[in-house]
């Protein structure tokens, strides 16, 4: 069930306060799992801040070994990390996390959720 694999990703990683999966094409939230109080209005303004920032590595090379475009920006609030498939790129994984997270492992954990949504959905 494709709640399962979101909450498996937030109980794995408890500094991912809010993920959601979206897509970007619309833009629409489809899934989320929150572990922090989050209205429909901030998960659309994370939903909508994936889309733009997403939108800027467009500009850039993919590279053709990695299967999912990445981008993650830090602020006073912590990090928000942003997946999307290269296959699939109106879909997206969209998080907002402590900024004591372990980035590196959690990228490897959200890639392979992503991947499993979008088997899913």
């Amino acid at each position: 069930m494709a709640a399962d694999i979101l909450k498996s990703l937030t109980e794995a990683h408890t500094a991912c306060r809010v993920a959601v999966y979206a897509d970007l094409s619309v833009p629409l939230v489809l899934l989320s799992q929150t572990r922090v109080p989050a209205p429909r209005e901030e998960l659309n303004a994370l939903c909508n801040e994936g889309g733009a920032v997403l939108s800027a590595v467009d500009a850039g090379e993919h590279d053709p070994d990695t299967s999912c475009d990445t981008a993650v920006v830090a602020s006073d609030d912590g990090l928000a990390v942003f997946l999307r498939p290269v296959a699939t790129p109106n879909e997206a994984l969209c998080c907002l996390c402590d900024a004591d997270l372990d980035l590196a492992a959690f990228l490897d954990e959200a890639r392979d959720c992503l991947d499993r949504l979008g088997g899913s959905a």
